[in-house]
C-alpha cells in the first residue's frame, strides 16, 4: 500500500529522525550497549523510595521531597 498523510513514501523520508520520536532502532542499539547517553537516548530518572506502614510504595522526585507516585498495592514481577 502506498503511503498515507502520515507515511512517507520514499525510503530516505521514512528513515529521517522526526522531532519528539524514539526510533525504535536506538533503543536496541541503547539496551545492547548498556550506554543510553551515547545514543542520546535520555537517562531514566532515579526516584527516592520509601515504604509506608500500610505497605503502600511511595516515590519522590529526586531533587525535591515531593512525592511523585504512591502505589497503595505493589506486587513482585520478573523479568
Amino acid at each position: 500500500m502506498a503511503g498515507t498523510d502520515d507515511e512517507p513514501t520514499d525510503d530516505a523520508a521514512r528513515d529521517a529522525p522526526r522531532p519528539g520520536r524514539m526510533l525504535v532502532r536506538e533503543w536496541v542499539i541503547a539496551a545492547n550497549y548498556y550506554a543510553p547517553g551515547d545514543y542520546d537516548v535520555p537517562q531514566a530518572p532515579r526516584f527516592r523510595a520509601e515504604r509506608r506502614e500500610d505497605g503502600a510504595l511511595v516515590l519522590y522526585a529526586p531533587d525535591t521531597d515531593e512525592h511523585v507516585l504512591t502505589a497503595g498495592a505493589p506486587s513482585p514481577v520478573r523479568r
